[in-house]
């Protein structure tokens, strides 16, 4: 902004001389005429003030160059800056997981379109503070192991996972057990369909899953069905679950710097009651919500 702002100053300076020069040429050239009547003056006059006005448009053209090229490399400074400090915030985030989790196998990939660190560090402080006796968790992976992992360490709570892949599903199933977590997380294969809400159809996991649950959920994850699928596609997940949903749970939304993901918070929050909505800095962006059903 700063070099911006030198390069607008430069430019007005050489229009202000430019248009001083023009006028000035033009003035003498006109007096010339009218007391000499000297037409090789005249001529030359003119000449020089073309001459002058040429160099000042060059001038000003150049420095304009010269502020838009300074600008393009501040922008991509300023762009690696952000991107170094995202990937440091991904690996601080990694050295908590391994820090307050005990591996019995390495974790899937994350990232990309699986969750990131941050996001997965949001989710074991959610699981470790408020102790869920039930998770309920809408597309599987890295994260399903992660729960896992925090409720064995917790010795309490079970954690359903939701997955509309079929192939999926059984990477997942089998992850469970390369990890000995079957004792605690269960995932489902739930394909989608069509569902009706407020009289709008929507793609969804079949809720055929809901009729296993035993206790209420305490704590909901949100990160499918993919945000691609259809606009606002994550929506239904709050007016299909609210009455399973225990009164003070706990709901993570993940990828909410999307837009659609922002509208929806907008609607949850205009149809069911919540103590919390907070937003929260992450890689994809988190938004944390606390349900107040009292």
């Amino acid at each position: 902004m700063l070099l911006h702002n030198q390069g607008e100053k430069i430019n007005q300076k050489s229009l202000i001389i430019s248009g001083f020069l023009a006028v000035f040429f033009l003035i003498f050239s006109l007096l010339l005429w009218i007391y000499l009547k000297e037409l090789s003056i005249v001529f030359i006059t003119a000449a020089l003030f073309f001459l002058i006005t040429f160099i000042q448009l060059e001038a000003y053209y150049r420095n304009q160059k010269v502020s838009l090229q300074q600008n393009d490399q501040l922008f991509k400074l300023l762009e690696l800056k952000s991107q170094a400090d995202n990937h440091y915030r991904q690996i601080e985030a990694l050295f908590s997981i391994f820090n307050l989790l005990t591996l019995r196998q390495p974790l899937p990939p994350m990232r990309g379109w699986a969750v990131s660190p941050d996001f997965v560090k949001l989710i074991i402080s959610s699981v470790f503070e408020h102790k869920p006796k039930l998770v309920v968790e809408l597309g599987s992976g890295v994260s399903t192991l992660v729960v896992g992992y925090c409720l064995q360490t917790l010795n309490q709570g079970e954690v359903i996972s939701v997955d509309h892949e079929e192939s999926y599903t059984e990477i997942s199933k089998n992850n469970v057990l390369n990890h000995s977590l079957q004792n605690v997380v269960q995932v489902i294969y739930a394909p989608l369909k069509n569902i009706t809400i407020y009289d709008k159809t929507w793609l969804w996991y079949d809720p055929g899953f809901l009729t296993n649950l035993e206790k209420p959920i305490d704590l909901l994850i949100v990160d499918g069905p993919p945000g691609d699928l259809q606009k606002l596609s994550r929506y239904p997940a709050l007016p299909l679950l609210i009455d399973s949903l225990s009164d003070d749970a706990l709901v993570l939304l993940d990828d909410s710097n999307r837009e659609d993901e922002q509208e929806i918070v907008k609607l949850w929050k205009q149809s069911f009651p919540f103590s919390k909505v907070e937003q929260i800095v992450t890689e994809k962006g988190a938004c944390v919500l606390r349900l107040s059903k009292k």
